[in-house]
């Protein structure tokens, strides 16, 4: 799987406590880059978004690519609460 996200001014992101991309300074909205991500089987996995803002405009987004598929939006239903 292919993921990318983008923010403005930064974030850090971990799957499965993994630091996967890190984007670090003042910005418009820009792609933290497109780490590819090692799923070895389906299920939940740990996401955390670590994001901070520093002046003018805001921006967080989360594309994913699954292997022979197209680019999307991450949909809400990926995401659960633990």
């Amino acid at each position: 799987m292919t993921l990318n996200c983008f923010s403005n001014d930064g974030s850090q992101i971990w799957i499965g406590g993994k630091s996967v991309a890190k984007l670090n300074k003042i910005t418009p909205c820009a792609s933290v880059g497109r780490p590819k991500v090692n799923v070895p089987s389906a299920g939940w996995y740990d996401f955390k978004v670590l994001y901070w803002q520093k002046e003018g405009t805001a921006c967080l987004e989360s594309e994913w690519k699954a292997p022979g598929g197209k680019r999307q939006l991450i949909p809400n239903s990926a995401f659960g609460y633990k």
